[in-house]
């Protein structure tokens, strides 16, 4: 990592839309980083495939349209990550939807290096809940690729509720409703004693919280908002 600092890393690989988060233990400073604009990474990946150009965020869709009919336009490749028989053939070679999902984490990589000359060499990702384990091995294989290893998993609620954590810190039960992304239901944490864990200066998850229940649909994403939910 650069610059000598201890940093950790947290990677929202969203359905469609992407970011990095740095903690910098040395200040206690949290800094986010999306695309050049500041805002989250559009998880949208366009390949040519006839030379091999990718291009990842929201100028992908601008590329579909000049490369026409040689391009490959994934719009939300996590939805397909259990898809064993999802492929597309660039310059001869096929490639799986891990490679494409690398393409996100490569781009997020970029991203911290060009504006804050941070190496993202390992991170904490955030999943939706009921992720499975094949789809977590692909995701694993993906950042592998990038260059990126995954330290650990944590679910999105559970993501949100520490991003909101101070304002959250005094309460007994949170639930936390995810209705863009892919965990779509309620979730609810139970806090004991965090102040305690607080002033200690340091965030122990397994004493912090306890997950009391947790339900989810992680087959649909933000692009289904909108759509007629089911009966279920």
């Amino acid at each position: 990592m650069s610059n000598n600092l201890k940093i950790s890393f947290g990677i929202d690989f969203g359905t469609t839309k992407s970011g990095v988060a740095f903690y910098i233990h040395d200040n206690g400073k949290l800094v986010r980083c999306g695309d050049l604009d500041g805002a989250p990474l559009t998880s949208s990946v366009a390949i040519n495939r006839s030379n091999g150009e990718v291009v990842v965020g929201s100028a992908a869709k601008t590329k579909r349209i000049e490369w026409g009919e040689q391009a490959s336009y994934i719009h939300s490749v996590k939805m397909n990550m259990d898809n064993k028989n999802w492929y597309i053939e660039v310059c001869g070679v096929k490639k799986y939807v891990e490679d494409i999902a690398s393409e996100v984490f490569l781009a997020l990589k970029r991203e911290a290096m060009s504006q804050y000359n941070y190496d993202i060499d390992s991170a904490i990702v955030a999943i939706p809940v009921g992720f499975s384990p094949e789809k977590r091995e692909k995701i694993r294989q993906a950042a592998r690729k990038a260059g990126i290893e995954i330290k650990t998993f944590i679910s999105e609620p559970t993501a949100a509720f520490f991003a909101n954590y101070k304002e959250l810190k005094n309460a007994e039960t949170v639930a936390v409703f995810d209705c863009a992304g892919e965990t779509g239901g309620p979730f609810k944490h139970a806090v004991k004693g965090a102040d305690e864990i607080l002033s200690r200066g340091y965030v122990d998850t397994s004493h912090l919280w306890t997950v009391l229940r947790q339900q989810g649909q992680s087959e649909y994403g933000s692009a289904d908002c909108g759509r007629p939910a089911d009966n279920n």
